[in-house]
């Protein structure tokens, strides 16, 4: 049995409070989803309620129906489709980022993957849309979450082991070709990069965009179309990279570029892939060293914590009573870090190694 499905993939930046024109860009992305002809559009960043209603309500006029409830407690994952739907989940990360670092917001954005059985006309297949956490670092800086990304690749790599084929994985990866985490999906999962397959590379963050903001290289290529070998891509190209013009003004219709591919379902079954023990174990190095910065933040936690409680305590003494309670809160508050959140991580990189033990055999 044999069909094509016709999907795209775009993170549309639609975060609460900052992003800018968001009913306009997620009207202008669902009718150009329509004079694409997609089957399924992949989103993240669905952050924004207003964004996921205007995606639902233009949607529908174009005949697409949301395959979960898009919103914060589903990552901002979210996907428009036309085709008939068997089921759909979201799963939430086991380590999803730094709740201290709240400007950078991965934390609490609850990252994961959502999975869907979908129905084509070459047969069901997995559509898995995820979005793993950004680097923040700029070039040549420090990664704190290198080892955050790649336990969250160990996650994927069980969640895949456990499908049967044909499956098609889309998302923002925030890893370029060639780097650790990319090699290392790759290797655990047998999935095929199609844009390398079909040597279609294009960046998906420009400089040129409007709206991409500091720490980036000039251009980037970190958003991806992955198919297993039960499916043949016949095309893939950036797509979503049109100027729109908003109240005068030219805008684009996200921070990221989206990606556009054909892809053939052949029906025939793909080869069992076998882990190699060296691609585990380095991934396993990337969890360690996430570890080991887990640790050292619990440490040092600890000790800031002490030292304001001795501090409240001399301010109390002292008299300094307003003081002594604003240290208090504050040690308070570093506890809270060490014992819980940093606790929370450090089971999920546990977690994630066992996944890599398991799927190394």
């Amino acid at each position: 049995m044999s069909g094509h499905i016709r999907l795209g993939t775009l993170n549309v930046w639609a975060l609460p409070l900052i992003s800018p024109y968001v009913e306009e860009r997620m009207k202008a992305i669902v009718q150009r989803a329509q004079q694409l002809d997609l089957d399924v559009l992949a989103l993240q960043e669905v952050w924004s309620r207003r964004a996921a209603l205007a995606l639902v309500e233009f949607g529908a006029e174009s005949g697409y129906r949301p395959l979960w409830a898009a919103g914060r407690f589903s990552g901002g994952l979210m996907a428009l489709s036309r085709l008939e739907t068997k089921s759909a989940a979201f799963h939430e990360f086991a380590v999803r980022g730094l709740p201290q670092r709240i400007q950078h917001g991965d934390y609490y954005g609850r990252k994961g993957y959502a999975l869907a059985r979908l129905e084509s006309n070459g047969g069901p297949f997995w559509l898995l849309v995820t979005h793993l956490h950004a680097r923040y670092a700029g070039p040549g800086q420090h990664d704190e979450y290198l080892g955050i990304r790649a336990a969250q690749i160990a996650e994927l790599a069980d969640c895949i082991a456990g499908l049967e084929p044909p499956l098609i994985a889309v998302g923002d990866f925030n890893t370029r070709e060639g780097e650790p985490e990319h090699e290392c999906l790759l290797g655990l999962t047998g999935l095929m990069d199609a844009a390398a397959v079909l040597d279609k590379r294009q960046p998906t963050v420009l400089a040129t965009n409007p709206f991409v903001g500091a720490g980036h290289l000039p251009q980037e290529r970190i958003d991806y179309v992955f198919v297993d070998g039960a499916l043949v891509v016949t095309e893939i190209r950036r797509e979503f990279d049109q100027p729109l013009e908003i109240d005068s003004r030219t805008i684009a219709f996200s921070d990221h570029a989206g990606l556009v591919a054909t892809v053939a379902v052949e029906g025939g079954p793909a080869q069992q892939h076998r882990v190699e023990l060296e691609v585990a174990e380095r991934l396993n190095r990337l969890i360690v060293r996430g570890q080991r910065e887990a640790l050292g933040r619990r440490t040092r936690h600890r000790l800031t914590a002490a030292g304001l409680l001795a501090g409240a305590g001399l301010g109390r003494r002292l008299g300094a009573r307003g003081l002594a309670v604003g240290l208090l809160g504050a040690a308070i508050g570093e506890t809270l870090l060490a014992e819980r959140f940093v606790a929370e991580e450090l089971r999920g990189f546990e977690h994630a190694r066992a996944v890599l033990d398991r799927l190394a055999g």
